[in-house]
């Protein structure tokens, strides 16, 4: 049997490998998190947190270096490595409100970060919150891990994590306590291929698979593209009631799942029409999903990527929103399953341990046919409290890629549902029309299904 000489001994995952690469000036392949706070939590506090909770995870403790032979980097100790120097404490500038602190999140999602230590930073931001609240930024990048194994690292900073109710399942103990999962990455990587011929294999039929599937047409030309730059913007939508959505998604017999994505279609024709573009009836628009691949139970302590791609054509162009629900319900039957997550995470984990060349070839078979990338994750059902201080809301950005220029994140925390929106400014100068856009729609929606139970 043959033996990846890249597998194991430190050496980078190759599905992890493959999102690394995928790290450009127009894109960064870094989760962005915000954390907002109802009080301030002092600086001294969230270091001595970090220091306790963050650095259990080897990730957070090492760098990755460029071997010799200039194949796959490997995760080695960084020996000037100091928690203090990944947390940044700054002020926001008069009068220090959502306009401000959107800014100065744009702007730090401009930056790549520091590759000679760590992959992760974050700001502690004073003036963000409501009242005398703060709020905590964080960037951790995608080679690092995906953003399931970033919420059991996150909601590991709660003052009691093991009394977490989550719609996804059970957090698993922090590494070092009783119960924590193991620690070998190779035995729990998906898929288990035997030998790296039969993974270059498996990823190239997957990789045939996942192109035969996806759309032949590029995407039509509409104010949600455009050629991407170096700059980021950001905005969010006012936080809806939880139960109100659900009740809308029942009354229109579909999931809660459903009901969102038919409303980010209806968000998306309002702005198009705003910008004075027509909207044909049978305009659809392709979107990303991450569908997650290994039960956040069990995740480990060395992190890493589980997940594949689906895609969704939404239904831009219908106006009824029961007719819009159908047609998602349509078009998520195979993504439900994971069918097609489980072939891009094959042809993922394929192209990460070949060349970079051969990555960058079939990369191109994407660019022009996405035009937004959607993460929906429910999250906790009841507030935090990390170091004594609840956290009122939690709004996060998963990375885009190529030139898909529009990434929105939909969370639930504690019983509210927020929209998040990311966009390149050259694709969508004003975030906030977005945001407004999917406020319209929400209520438009909610209104709706109060008048009609």
């Amino acid at each position: 049997m043959m033996i990846d000489p890249f597998d194991g001994d430190g050496y980078l995952p190759s599905n992890d490998n493959a999102w690394l690469r995928m790290d450009d000036r127009t894109n960064r392949m870094i989760v962005t998190g915000v954390l907002i706070f109802d009080d301030r939590v002092p600086y001294d506090d969230l270091v001595d947190r970090f220091d306790d909770r963050l650095t259990r995870f080897d990730r957070f403790r090492q760098r990755l270096v460029e071997p010799w032979h200039g194949m796959r980097p490997r995760w080695e100790e960084d020996p000037l490595f100091e928690v203090e120097n990944h947390v940044t404490h700054v002020a926001l500038p008069e009068p220090q409100g959502d306009e401000e602190f959107q800014g100065f999140v744009g702007d730090v999602m401009d930056d790549d970060l520091d590759h000679g230590r760590p992959l992760w930073q974050t700001w502690l931001v004073e003036g963000a919150g409501d009242g005398d609240g703060n709020a905590l930024v964080v960037r951790i990048h995608h080679a690092l891990a995906d953003g399931f194994a970033l919420l059991y690292v996150l909601f590991g900073l709660a003052d009691n994590p093991d009394e977490i109710e989550l719609p996804i399942g059970e957090l698993p103990p922090l590494p070092g306590e009783e119960g924590a999962n193991g620690t070998d990455d190779t035995d729990s990587r998906l898929p288990d291929a035997s030998s790296p011929l039969e993974r270059l294999s498996r990823g190239a039929k997957a990789a045939g698979s996942v192109l035969s599937s996806f759309p032949l047409s590029r995407e039509p030309e509409t104010p949600l593209r455009g050629r991407l730059t170096a700059s980021k913007r950001v905005s969010w939508t006012r936080t809806f009631g939880l139960d109100d959505v659900k009740s809308a998604a029942h009354s229109h017999d579909g999931t809660l799942n459903d009901l969102l994505m038919a409303v980010t279609a209806g968000a998306f024709r309002r702005y198009t029409e705003e910008r004075d573009t027509e909207v044909p009836q049978d305009l659809e628009l392709t979107t990303a999903m991450p569908v997650n691949l290994k039960p956040l139970a069990d995740r480990d302590e060395q992190l890493g990527n589980y997940f594949g791609l689906g895609f969704i054509d939404l239904p831009v162009g219908v106006r009824d929103i029961r007719r819009r629900v159908r047609a998602v319900q349509d078009r998520t039957g195979v993504l439900k399953q994971g069918t097609e997550a489980r072939m891009t995470y094959s042809a993922l984990d394929a192209v990460g341990a070949m060349p970079d060349s051969v990555q960058d070839v079939a990369s191109t078979a994407f660019r022009g046919r996405v035009t937004a990338a959607i993460t929906n994750v429910p999250g906790p059902l009841e507030p935090l409290e990390i170091a004594g201080t609840e956290v009122d809301d939690i709004i996060f950005w998963a990375p885009t890629t190529e030139d898909i220029g529009i990434g929105l994140s939909i969370f639930s925390y504690g019983g509210r549902v927020r929209i998040g929106v990311a966009v390149n400014e050259n694709v969508v100068p004003e975030p906030d029309a977005l945001a407004d856009a999917f406020e319209e729609e929400m209520e438009e929606v909610l209104a709706s299904t109060a008048a009609n139970p």
